[in-house]
């Protein structure tokens, strides 16, 4: 991160001992285009939170105001994600989705066929038209991720199998608060993603269909698992409140296309 480590250092040492404890959730992502996996790594504090899973990328997210903010350090850019901006880059990849479906039929049968084996290769696949409905999950048993024992459940539809494994906040040493922050999260990343992932076991609690946090969640199409994500720790860690912030000095980065509405 952009920052005067001489002139900060001081400051970063009274924010941590005056904020209140956060958590540090570390997972790993693994999929079609991952196959060694990537590291992710959340970092959540009185009502913020920080994602990093590559150097130099992060996004903050602000769930007072239901804003991300996507920061590329070596650039020196921000992005901000707020839920009308999120619901618009939805309904255009939507739009993208059914300018796909519209070229493919344009195809002759052997291409199409071809075309759409590779892009169940790459994990991808065309939503049914209409766009892809809310999974349905329903509970299967339980388990275990790790150490802690989890609640299964499984939903299908689409061409895909979705599982997830959760486990309520009590159990896993955390706070509810804490919890609300990580799933407001998903939910923006679920109102981006539009109908092209729609209700696949991210968002709120309501939507998803159960409670608790998802400590593990694999999605397979045909049999094969083309996403997985698995949190392999969560420990207590105490940040200082300028970790949790934008850094200073950025560029905004304005997407094309009208202003979304507030």
């Amino acid at each position: 991160m952009l920052r005067h480590i001489s002139l900060q250092a001081l400051a970063l040492v009274a924010g941590a001992a005056t904020a209140s404890a956060g958590v540090l959730i570390v997972g790993t992502y693994t999929g079609t285009k991952t196959p060694k996996g990537r590291t992710v790594e959340f970092r959540i504090q009185d009502g913020r939170g920080k994602i990093s899973s590559q150097p130099g990328q992060f996004i903050y997210y602000d769930h007072a105001k239901r804003t991300a903010y996507i920061v590329d350090t070596d650039k020196g850019t921000s992005f901000e994600m707020n839920e009308a901006r999120a619901k618009q880059m939805g309904a255009q990849l939507a739009d993208a989705q059914r300018m796909m479906e519209a070229k493919l039929k344009e195809m002759p049968p052997d291409q199409r066929a071809m075309v759409e084996k590779m892009m169940k290769e790459q994990g991808g696949g065309l939503p049914p038209p209409g766009g892809r409905r809310p999974l349905k999950f329903a509970k299967t048993g339980s388990g275990k991720v790790g150490a802690w024992p989890c609640d299964r459940y499984a939903a299908s539809g689409d061409s895909r199998t979705v599982e997830v494994c959760t486990a309520e906040a009590p159990a896993l040493g955390i706070s509810v608060g804490d919890v609300a922050v990580f799933e407001g999260f998903l939910d923006l990343s679920e109102k981006m993603a539009g109908e092209v992932g729609a209700s696949g076991g991210m968002g709120s609690a309501s939507e998803r269909g159960f409670s608790g946090l998802p400590l593990e969640r694999t999605e397979s199409r045909d049999g094969k698992v083309t996403d997985r994500f698995t949190i392999e720790t969560i420990a207590q860690e105490t940040m200082a409140a300028a970790d949790l912030q934008v850094p200073s000095g950025l560029k905004t980065v304005v997407p094309p296309g009208p202003p979304p509405r507030r």
